[in-house]
């Protein structure tokens, strides 16, 4: 085996390894990342969840994301991490 053939066969062995690693470095991103829970609460005003009972949500770690609105009720929807 010449000294040519010799560094292809490392550059490939090189090449192979790292090719081989990407799927494992992403599957350990994807399981760093945050999991989160979700809450969806129905009122027909703002007035139906006062600060005490928003309080108590924050407290448990719920944040508030969006609010929708139809002509009967107004949707909350809260996330925490898991």
């Amino acid at each position: 085996m010449g000294r040519k053939d010799y560094w292809v066969l490392v550059l490939a062995v090189i090449f192979c390894l790292l090719v081989w690693n990407i799927p494992r470095q992403s599957l350990a991103n994807s399981a760093s990342r945050p999991t989160w829970e979700y809450k969806a609460l129905m009122g027909s005003t703002l007035a139906s969840y006062d600060n005490e009972r928003l309080n108590e949500l924050g407290a448990e770690g719920w944040e508030l994301i969006a609010t929708t609105e139809n002509s009967s009720a107004r949707h909350y929807f809260f996330k925490r991490m898991k």
